[in-house]
């Protein structure tokens, strides 16, 4: 009788922190902050990232300078903001020759073509002069 009230006991208190934890997961619905998050590179031009050596990613500071990981190289510059407009500029990278230099062409490229962004949760992202979308990337907290 011990033994299966224990048990109970047991059980019911696991389905509670289970629930707990999944409660405060859902709760999350505000949108990632643009400043100081890591921002992982999900997709250029409709096309998904493949895992390369390294990660690309993007990280904005907030003093409006912006440095990351173009897949291969890191890259750094500033950018600057206003309302939903966004450009880079000063822009420079490191100039190393790896395997697979693809997601650093058009991680190069969407920095260029990009003119608006928008959060959605924990999505970002890039819209080109002609409002299409043209990258993707998600917010990643260590």
């Amino acid at each position: 009788m011990l033994k299966k009230s224990m048990l109970l006991i047991t059980s019911l208190l696991a389905l509670s922190f289970v629930a707990c934890s999944n409660a405060d997961i859902q709760k999350d619905t505000s949108n990632a902050s643009l400043e100081n998050t890591y921002w992982k590179a999900m997709s250029f031009y409709d096309t998904d990232i493949k895992a390369t050596n390294k990660e690309a990613y993007i990280n904005f500071e907030k003093n409006a300078s912006v440095n990351g990981s173009l897949g291969c190289n890191n890259f750094f510059g500033t950018f600057k903001i206003d309302e939903k407009n966004i450009s880079f500029s000063k822009m420079g990278s490191t100039r190393m020759l790896c395997k697979d230099m693809k997601t650093e062409y058009y991680f190069s490229k969407v920095l260029h073509d990009t003119k608006k962004y928008e959060i959605k949760g924990k999505t970002l992202n890039f819209f080109n002069d002609k409002d299409k979308k043209i990258s993707t990337f998600k917010a990643v907290y260590f």
